[in-house]
């Protein structure tokens, strides 16, 4: 499946666990389960494991951020696809 040309993210809700439900701007909506990438994450990034901080994601230049600085974000294809691992 690829990816239509300017998709982009206009809603995110969390679910629960490490899970969103993520809807773009054709209207379409995945369910998208983060468990296995954020349990990778090391150093800095490991506060995400946190669900406190996991929560605290936003709608960001049209796709779903965490942190100030965009400290954790993910390719637009890979949420369109919800394939987070691999190639996008």
């Amino acid at each position: 499946m690829s990816t239509p040309k300017n998709v982009h993210v206009v809603k995110a809700d969390y679910l629960d666990g490490y899970k969103l439900r993520i809807t773009f701007n054709d209207g379409k909506t995945n369910d998208t389960d983060f468990t296995e990438t954020i349990q990778t994450l090391k150093g800095y990034y490991s506060k995400f494991q946190k669900l406190i901080y996991f929560k605290k994601f936003k709608i960001d230049d049209a796709n779903v951020v965490w942190g100030n600085d965009w400290d954790l974000i993910f390719p637009i294809a890979k949420l369109y696809r919800n394939k987070l691992s691999g190639a996008v």
